[in-house]
């Protein structure tokens, strides 16, 4: 059983749901006795079982306090009720996700992307000087709230696939396990390899292609075909963009984390420096209208003196109009007498060889990628020949092509699920799991 609307979760009660995601989901509550008004994040309890997956929940409490940066969320406070959910507790934003202000406005103009991109990386400058990589940057998780005057100040949520870096609790990820939003995932996130900061920078990139673009570099019908593109295709050519935004965007969908921005700070830096100065309202006036000095009309003697200069200056402004007048006749001429064209024969044809390249992917790659998830999700994934957990749904095993794997499927209060898996191709499986029948059983009796 799920928590409940009305249920008391520490000093709070719940009050309606807010959403919900892959680890667990989000209320809004009130303090019961003050009537302060907070979210609080509950761990799906299908998920409470596995301890790596608590351990990470909790890590995402403790990460966020250790930033501390105004543009991420505020935790205050973690445990664990008495009906045994775990939970944190984290300052209501009550603002808008920053993928429903894609959905209605499709895109945002460079200059206010720039700086919704700006708050985020001066957020993640400071996640990463406290050694903390986000992993999970996409739309959903950016909160634009009403601050300082500024409609689109920025608030960073769901740390909860963060990965601490060496020295501060080492990595809690499993090994050949991909975790991530696939559109917004790094190429060696999709490749289950080791991340750094730049992943983070990679999928800031995403975010600012998107806001400028009206859509992700990346996308396709299956995960697989996703994450084949981050590794391996250019990113589409943004349309109506300014050359200096396309060259930021650019730069941080390079493939290897070496060529993008060493620094989510000097990133910051130079999307701030893009960001053109806010020019001052001029104001327009008719051609009819008198001209005034501090509102009041110009003398008339000064509009004679006005009319003497201009009158002054007639020879001067006919002479101009003469020799542009020449200088047109000249180009009317040269455009109405074309040189003779080469003959088509005689022209040498630019061929460019298309590159050859053995090492190069192939159609057929050696290692498919394939992608198990289960309706509900957190089961374990257990290799049946050697016992080993592979990994906890939903998430991707790389195999060898032509493989069978005979895996298991576990997860507390659901019947175990034996399946083949087979790696012909990349491709997806989506696998039901039954309650568990023992406990219908009892509860017949």
């Amino acid at each position: 059983m799920s928590a409940r609307i009305g249920q008391s979760v520490g000093n709070y009660r719940l009050v309606r749901q807010l959403g919900a995601g892959g680890m667990g989901a989000v209320f809004l509550a009130e303090h019961t006795l003050i009537g302060k008004k907070v979210a609080v994040k509950i761990l799906h309890r299908e998920l409470a079982q596995d301890r790596e997956v608590v351990t990470r929940f909790f890590n995402e409490a403790r990460a966020v306090n250790q930033i501390g940066n105004e543009h991420i969320v505020d935790i205050t406070d973690f445990g664990q009720s008495p009906a045994g959910d775990h939970f944190f507790v984290m300052e209501y934003l009550g603002g808008r996700a920053l993928s429903d202000v894609l959905v209605k406005e499709q895109r945002l103009a460079p200059e206010r992307a720039l700086k919704i991109a700006a708050q985020m990386a001066d957020a993640l400058a400071a996640a990463h000087a406290a050694g903390i990589i986000h992993r999970d940057l996409k739309p959903e998780n950016v909160v634009l709230i009403d601050k300082h005057g500024d409609r689109d100040f920025v608030k960073i949520l769901d740390f909860g696939l963060a990965k601490l870096t060496e020295g501060k609790g080492g990595p809690l990820t499993r090994a050949g396990v991909v975790l991530g939003t696939p559109q917004y995932m790094s190429p060696e996130q999709c490749e289950s390899r080791t991340v750094d900061p730049r992943s983070d920078i990679y999928a800031l990139g995403v975010l600012l292609y998107q806001m400028v673009g009206g859509a992700v570099p990346f996308d396709g019908q299956t995960m697989a075909e996703i994450l084949v593109k981050h590794v391996n295709h250019p990113p589409p050519p943004l349309r109506g963009v300014p050359p200096a935004v396309e060259k930021i965007v650019l730069r941080c969908l390079e493939k290897s984390p070496a060529d993008r921005f060493p620094s989510m700070i000097e990133l910051r830096e130079t999307m701030r420096e893009a960001i053109p100065p806010t020019l001052p309202a001029r104001a327009e006036r008719s051609p009819s209208e008198p001209a005034r000095r501090g509102g009041v009309e110009a003398p008339r003697s000064g509009r004679r003196r006005t009319s003497r200069r201009l009158l002054s200056r007639v020879p001067l402004i006919l002479g101009i109009i003469g020799a542009v007048a020449a200088v047109a006749s000249v180009i009317v001429t040269l455009v109405r007498s074309p040189p003779p064209e080469e003959p088509l024969a005689a022209r040498p044809l630019a061929v460019t060889p298309l590159p050859v390249d053995a090492a190069s992917p192939v159609v057929q790659p050696l290692v498919v990628s394939v992608g198990v998830g289960t309706d509900p999700p957190g089961a374990q994934i257990v290799d049946e020949k050697s016992g080993s957990v592979l990994g906890v749904t939903p998430a991707r095993l790389d195999l060898e092509r032509g493989r069978e794997l005979p895996i298991l499927l576990r997860l507390p209060g659901y019947e175990p699920r034996r399946q083949t898996v087979k790696a012909s191709g990349d491709t997806d499986l989506m696998i039901e799991l039954e309650k568990s029948k023992r406990r219908r059983s009892s509860r017949n009796r």
